[in-house]
């Protein structure tokens, strides 16, 4: 019997990216990421999966970036649509948006909350553009692959198994040890976006609201409250400066009841309005 050690490919890329473009390669597609809840960071440039929050198909970027109206649709429906669909679903689907392009859909539940969802593709839909679309996108559109959906249930497999790892991966990092503070600060990372009261902690962790919230304090220094809203505020933080949600979206996505309660937090908590700090901030980068 004969025992040959694999070669090592050496690169520059953190693993996990790594190993996504090798399933790039070996699929022939793009890999979206969308952090559903602003948890991992993603969006932020800091992120080694920084740019991958984003389409990189023509028909997308391009219009996004020039087409009026454009944009706002595709968050509504390639972001909020399909995150609730993946939501409700647990499974991975196929989702063709208003223009026409088709890409598998693979929602990370991990906990179970929908954590993450890795988009494939892009694909041509059932339907040719019309000719109300620009002629740029017109011709875009016909160098796109058709899709393969045998292809694509082995993808879907092999991007549930990725996506499960990469959460468990950061949340080892992230809450390293099991005492009871890392399991605090895993159960607000992990439900931030949700209602969540310190009776939910207290539930989670066997033990009497008035204790967690005693426990709360006495182990991080903080009120169940202040850790709860440090954490949302850092998720509308980063959505605010890289991410193009109106700031009612953004306000969803980070747990808060109405934009209203939104902006009043969040001026106190930088010291100006979401939509002074997010053109000052934007105008400097």
């Amino acid at each position: 019997m004969i025992f040959q050690d694999l070669k090592k490919q050496h690169s520059p890329l953190p693993v996990q990216e790594f190993a996504l473009r090798s399933i790039e390669k070996t699929f022939s597609v793009n890999v979206t990421i969308h952090d559903v809840h602003e948890k991992f960071g993603i969006i932020d440039p800091k992120s080694p999966f920084y740019g991958r929050h984003l389409h990189h198909c023509e028909c997308c970027y391009r219009g996004r970036a020039n087409e009026a109206g454009w944009n706002s649709r595709c968050i509504r429906e390639c972001f909020k649509e399909t995150e609730n669909h993946g939501s409700r679903c647990h499974v991975p689907f196929l989702k063709e948006c208003w223009a026409g392009l088709r890409e598998l859909v693979v929602p990370v539940i991990y906990d179970d909350v929908h954590q993450l969802s890795l988009l494939a593709g892009v694909f041509k839909g059932k339907n040719t553009p019309g000719e109300k679309m620009p002629q740029w996108f017109r011709e875009s559109y016909r160098k796109l692959p058709e899709l393969d959906e045998e292809k694509l249930a082995g993808l879907a497999s092999v991007l549930q198994i990725f996506g499960t790892g990469l959460v468990k991966e950061w949340e080892k990092i992230s809450f390293p040890g099991n005492d009871r503070l890392a399991k605090i600060r895993h159960f607000i990372s992990t439900h931030a976006h949700e209602k969540i009261t310190v009776e939910d902690l207290g539930h989670e962790l066997f033990i009497s609201g008035s204790r967690a919230r005693h426990l709360v304090s006495e182990l991080s220094g903080k009120s169940f409250s202040e850790l709860l809203s440090g954490e949302r505020m850092k998720r509308a933080h980063n959505l605010l400066l890289y991410s193009g949600y109106s700031l009612s979206e953004i306000a969803e996505a980070s747990g808060f009841s109405n934009v209203q309660y939104f902006c009043r937090q969040f001026s106190e908590y930088y010291g100006m309005p979401p939509g002074k700090y997010r053109k000052k901030h934007t105008a400097v980068s």
